[in-house]
């Protein structure tokens, strides 16, 4: 009984995906589905649009991208799982969900590497990254291009959080991964589970004091008209990478398959810019409702480096030695 339940999923999967990818490539045109847990106005998804439009252009419309924003298609993990076994074509997949299952990915969420979106920019241009990618292939995906959703951040009620005797007994809504949740149990605060959209309430009455994330999240949740502090701590940052499913993308023509290529490769490139910009507008709108945006000094930013680098230790086996010393010399950190 349960041996003829096995072989019916097995199969329905595969039923499922092959329906997915053969739709994909019906008719003349070919529909790519992109599912994102990003919102539409995101610059993760806003240079997907114009991407649509560059390849409707450039292509002669042979390629047409249809955007599933928001978890359309459910939570990230389904979708991710959705697009691995080609149920949908393509995906913008943040750091986080990739490091479940390709371990390399988890030199993402390392604090206080990525310090700068110069930082930013060197390491989505970076072999590392093509690396990544090959692993990924392994699991029936390819990568095509590196987003990004800003930097974390840490916004607060009652206080500025900037030095580490700031944070004990603070309660903290962290997004729900380990590495944070580690950060700030190292830090002496209680991090704290909030649904996203219960942060507003729990801020106004006092069920948590602070939120770490990025600045498109906070804003877009109104955070900021209760937590009226803001550190830049910038101590990780928040990757989102373009992905394809591999099976779908080898059944297209050569000529198809470089137009994606060249289009992922420059609206990518795109998107990180457009999140840089989002976040400065984002200072501006915080400056001008009256958040205190306070940015660490070198002594500030290092005290707290300090405390996050047991979590580079415990992620050392996981990573691989070679990899994340290959990873903190890309990125010039010193432990």
């Amino acid at each position: 009984m349960k041996k003829s339940f096995w072989l019916v999923s097995v199969m329905m999967l595969a039923l499922i995906s092959f329906i997915g990818i053969q739709s994909a490539v019906a008719g003349d045109k070919i529909q790519m589905g992109l599912y994102s847990i990003a919102p539409p106005f995101s610059p993760i998804n806003k240079a997907m649009e114009k991407m649509n439009t560059f390849l409707q252009e450039e292509g002669k419309g042979a390629i047409e991208v249809q955007l599933y924003p928001s978890g359309q298609l459910g939570a990230e993990s389904a979708g991710l799982n959705k697009l691995q076994i080609g149920a949908v074509q393509a995906g913008a997949i943040t750091g986080v969900a990739i490091s479940t299952i390709e371990p390399k990915a988890n030199i993402l969420m390392m604090p206080f590497v990525v310090q700068n979106w110069d930082d930013v920019e060197k390491l989505a241009n970076s072999e590392m990254m093509k690396e990544i990618g090959l692993s990924l292939e392994k699991k029936g995906l390819k990568l095509m291009g590196i987003g990004s959703y800003g930097f974390f951040n840490i916004l607060s009620v009652k206080k500025p959080l900037v030095k580490p005797e700031d944070f004990p007994g603070v309660k903290i809504r962290v997004f729900p991964t380990p590495v944070l949740v580690d950060l700030y149990k190292m830090l002496g605060a209680s991090p704290t589970p909030i649904a996203f959209p219960e942060i507003y309430t729990a801020l106004q009455q006092g069920v948590i004091e602070a939120t770490d994330g990025t600045l498109d999240s906070s804003h877009a949740s109104k955070q900021y008209e209760v937590a009226k502090h803001l550190t830049k701590t910038e101590h990780i940052h928040g990757w989102f990478l373009y992905l394809v499913n591999k099976v779908w993308f080898e059944g297209l023509s050569a000529d198809n398959q470089k137009l994606l290529q060249d289009a992922f490769a420059k609206y990518s490139a795109v998107a990180r810019t457009e999140s840089k910009n989002y976040d400065d507008k984002i200072f501006k709108i915080y400056e001008d409702a009256g958040v205190e945006i306070i940015t660490l000094d070198e002594d500030q930013r290092n005290a707290l480096k300090e405390i996050a680098l047991p979590i580079h230790d415990k992620y050392r086996s996981v990573i691989g030695e070679d990899f994340l010393d290959r990873f903190y010399k890309e990125m010039n950190f010193e432990k």
